[in-house]
């Protein structure tokens, strides 16, 4: 058994798909298949029940799985402490999301760097925020800056609130709008982004408890679909204004700010009760500080 085959398992089994773990893997679906085969063959148990392309785990791939994640979180933080301790290089693990890696890391890191020129970043993105957490708590970086789940075990720092804003197509009916209440968008058809899914589900709930169910008439995992759909007045999206703010939009569609503050919090997090690095420690320093900088 070969570390790489279990990190293929854990990919099959959180994507529960073969075709999306060789995606997220950059692997070819045949080769993961077989990889797969061979793992259950070695360990002469079945890991998954195959129900066409959906896949669920047996009680065995159960087990293995929370092995599989202790196994390969000891082997990233020992691959961490081996840069830290015996290298003695000054470098500091981080993981997070597209938006905030391309939006608000690169003002944000010359900032702390300044304080700290000796300390070197490697930076990991992952596509959801349960990703990012999920990854922080196998040990593959020290801290993390994402959108904070109900879920004991971790310390944070909130560093600033992403709100959603409303796509919408540049045509009579929006041209003149500039600012819309939830309770105004009950008739109108949504397409909404099924990935990262935090971002769905807020949007839903958050209608909900405005007294409606959102009309929802497309859903697709790519931003840029829902532009083009936007466009084609196929119907009206939500997006978080970060992923805005440096992007041009097409004349023919625009965004409009809501009324109520529905959005989503990113804070810098890291896992409770474990002894952090000096320059982790350096690095929630100064943000730490700076929050209570905007407290007083």
């Amino acid at each position: 058994m070969e570390l790489y085959q279990l990190e293929y398992f854990q990919a099959v089994a959180k994507q529960k798909h073969f075709t999306k773990a060789a995606e997220f893997l950059h692997l070819s679906q045949p080769t993961l298949s077989r990889q797969i085969k061979l793992l259950e063959e070695e360990l002469d148990t079945e890991l998954f029940y195959r129900n066409g392309k959906q896949l669920t785990l047996t009680k065995s791939g159960e087990y293995l799985l929370q092995r599989t994640e202790k196994v390969l979180g000891d082997v990233n933080r020992l691959k961490m402490d081996l840069k830290h301790k015996v290298d003695g290089r000054k470098m500091l693990s981080i993981g997070t999301i597209p938006t905030v890696s391309r939006f608000y890391l690169p003002n944000i890191i010359p900032q702390v760097q300044s304080q700290n020129q000796s300390v070197k970043y490697q930076l990991s993105v992952d596509w959801t925020s349960q990703e990012v957490l999920e990854n922080l708590d196998q040990g593959k970086f020290e801290l993390c800056i994402a959108q904070p789940v109900k879920k004991k075990g971790y310390e944070r720092v909130s560093l600033f609130f992403d709100p959603f804003v409303l796509l919408v197509p540049n045509n009579d009916q929006w041209r003149s709008v500039n600012k819309i209440s939830l309770t105004d968008l009950q008739k109108e058809s949504f397409i909404l982004t099924t990935y990262p899914c935090s971002i769905r589900d807020t949007i839903i709930h958050t209608c909900l408890e405005k007294g409606f169910k959102p009309s929802i008439v497309t859903e697709t995992d790519h931003i840029c679909a829902v532009k083009g759909l936007v466009a084609a007045e196929v119907g009206i999206s939500f997006m978080p204004l970060l992923t805005l703010k440096e992007t041009r939009l097409p004349k023919n569609i625009k965004y409009i700010l809501i009324d109520e503050p529905i959005g989503r919090e990113i804070s810098l997090m890291w896992l409770k009760n474990k002894k952090m690095s000096e320059w982790a420690n350096r690095f929630i320093g100064h943000f730490k500080l700076h929050s209570n900088d905007q407290a007083q």
